[in-house]
């Protein structure tokens, strides 16, 4: 509970310094009103509601506001590393980079409030109108002064809170998935305040189990957005009527991750931290959560820290380690899969870039094999990094540049053909990516990767001002149209697939260029990777 208690002084912390800073705006505006409205100057009236700006109120407030910030990040840390000062974050020594543009966006949340609280201010000023013919003359002022002031009052002090409450919630698990991420630990839990203010959708999500990784990669996406139009599709409030409760009961794990709906917030004010999977406590009525897998242990050859480091052209080593300690963290993340095999696709992979490819392996609680070439002219560069979660081996491709011309004669596709080979052998369970603002809307949607499904909501908001337009036959609108209609991210590939002529290229092809989306492949999905090996032969 104490933990909470700090979340929440902190949301009441912001709330107080900016509160007091519209209580005089209100005061203000509230006094211009009551004469407007007295005098039945409504030209005046709209002319003083079309001024409201809530986003005035962070003038001269920057540090404070970057030190409530780095609170609420360091609160969410400390649910990982306990004593603050040993937390990654206070070790940076600096102002922690996603602070920026949490700000930005936190101000253009409170640019959007102003039409939330003009509205209000609009419904204050009809409710005063009309009790101004209601009571005696004397009375007018008494009556338009109670009504305008509260009304003023509480329209600011309301956006304050909800914005508050949507910054500290999002930086305080940010606070935690970055610490997770650093020290290891692979997998969290959402804890909810269970009192008798839990709300459905929270009591229904307490205790959930994900993977930190994808987590913290889709956080740091939500954090840069600053268009509160995109924010509401990326990462919108749940429903809580009992249809929606039913549905979320039904979702798996990635069907969660999907909607958006592995880290609080799930509403405004909503109380949710991440915390570790020990660490969640039960419920009043208990609800039994699906056990977590766990890496099977099998009897495999050992692979010598001898052999490791045979393999250093292609394979090196971060930091000092035993022996012992090299062998058992090498064969925990590749069971039966000894350093040469690895060493060899690395080779390969080397012969497509025309660049070295070096493994660094971090043999740790939880290691990490990172693959990356970057060639001396910076034309070519690849990094892919692979751990092992609780569901197996992950893979996040987190970056290809590859000269212009050299995809188009197929070394992209040679050289993920060859990726996917090592990753089957491997083990590999899935992989993630972020396809880039060039060719990789499109490209990865013909090698059968899919975007999340929250993000394909937002691909297909963002295409609805394009393909609406176009002009294309009737029968390749119509498959736009359905395309358009359908909630399985894999509709992507449909898209992908249009080949009908359109400026110099196709319409698939014209609507996924320079189309940003994260997503993915499962390894175990016959239809996806029936696609790939199809578009890669």
């Amino acid at each position: 509970m104490a933990k909470v208690d700090l979340f929440l002084s902190l949301e009441e912390s912001l709330s107080n310094k900016l509160g007091p800073k519209w209580a005089k705006t209100a005061k203000w505006l509230s006094g211009q009103l009551i004469k407007a409205i007295k005098d039945d100057d409504l030209a005046k009236v709209d002319k003083l509601l079309s001024a409201v700006k809530t986003e005035n109120l962070y003038k001269g407030e920057h540090e404070y506001l970057k030190q409530i910030s780095l609170s609420a990040l360091l609160l969410g840390a400390t649910q990982v590393t306990p004593d603050a000062k040993n937390t990654h974050i206070a070790k940076l020594g600096k102002v922690p980079p996603i602070i920026a543009p949490a700000l930005k966006q936190m101000k253009a949340l409170m640019g959007e409030a102003d039409k939330a609280v003009r509205k209000e201010l609009e419904r204050t000023v009809q409710k005063a109108l009309a009790q101004r013919d209601k009571v005696e003359k004397a009375d007018i002022v008494k009556t338009l002064d109670e009504i305008v002031r509260q009304g003023a009052d509480q329209a600011g002090k309301g956006m304050i809170n909800i914005t508050a409450s949507l910054h500290t919630s999002r930086l305080s698990a940010y606070g935690f998935l970055a610490e997770a991420d650093a020290t290891g630990l692979t997998r969290y839990a959402i804890t909810e305040q269970l009192d008798n203010r839990i709300c459905p959708v929270c009591r229904t999500m307490h205790g959930k189990t994900f993977d930190v990784p994808q987590a913290f990669e889709r956080l740091d996406r939500v954090l840069q957005v600053d268009d509160p139009e995109e924010l509401k599709v990326i990462a919108p409030w749940v429903k809580q009527n009992q249809d929606n409760i039913s549905r979320i009961q039904n979702m798996t794990e990635s069907d969660l991750v999907g909607a958006g709906m592995s880290t609080p917030p799930y509403h405004p004010g909503c109380r949710g931290l991440l915390v570790k999977t020990e660490n969640v406590p039960a419920l009043t009525v208990p609800v039994p959560l699906a056990p977590l897998s766990r890496v099977p242990n099998i009897s495999v050859p050992r692979t010598t820290y001898k052999d490791i480091r045979n393999q250093k052209a292609n394979i090196k080593l971060e930091g000092t380690l035993k022996q012992n300690e090299v062998e058992e963290a090498w064969n925990k993340m590749f069971p039966g899969v000894t350093p040469d095999i690895v060493s060899k696709e690395l080779s390969d992979m080397s012969s497509i870039l025309g660049d070295k490819v070096v493994g660094t392996f971090e043999a740790r609680i939880n290691p990490v094999l990172t693959l990356r070439s970057k060639s001396k002219d910076l034309r070519t560069e690849m990094v892919r990094t692979l751990r092992h979660t609780n569901r197996g081996l992950h893979v996040s491709h987190d970056l290809l540049k590859m000269p212009e011309g050299s995809q188009g004669r197929g070394a992209a596709k040679e050289l993920l053909s060859t990726q996917m080979a090592m990753y089957e052998k491997l083990g590999v369970k899935s992989i993630t990516l972020e396809a880039n603002i060039d060719v990789g809307g499109y490209a990865w949607a013909k090698y059968g990767f899919t975007p999340y499904t929250a993000e394909w909501v937002q691909l297909k908001s963002r295409l609805k001002g394009v393909w609406e337009y176009m002009d294309v036959p009737d029968s390749v609108k119509a498959s736009l149209a359905k395309i358009m209609l359908s909630e399985d991210p894999k509709a992507i590939w449909a898209l992908a697939d249009i080949t009908h002529p359109y400026r110099d290229t196709t319409v698939g092809k014209y609507l996924l260029l320079k189309k940003a989306w994260i997503g993915g492949i499962d390894l175990s999905d016959t239809e996806s990777m029936n696609r790939f090996k199809a578009y890669t032969r």
